[in-house]
């Protein structure tokens, strides 16, 4: 059931379903924005978003984790040496 499905995913992985499905969405724009294919007023509607104003700061959001996470890799990649 959808109950039993979303209780067993936040158990395993601490967040909601949505939160990820989200975070994949805007991981996924954020690479097309920086792809420079697509212009940004169509990006939003390509992945199911009609306000731009939410879409703005969902990238925001989602280029500060991709920064983050990139510089946890180059600190890990520095101490393996």
């Amino acid at each position: 059931s959808r109950t039993k499905f979303y209780n067993k995913w936040k158990s395993l992985t601490g967040e909601a379903p949505n939160v990820f499905i989200e975070a994949i969405r805007m991981e996924k724009a954020h690479d097309l924005l920086e792809s420079g294919k697509y212009p940004v007023s169509i990006i939003p509607e390509m992945f199911g978003l009609k306000d731009l104003k939410n879409f703005a700061t969902g990238i925001m959001n989602t280029s500060e984790l991709l920064q983050e996470s990139q510089s946890e890799k180059n600190i890990l990649n520095k101490t393996d040496i």
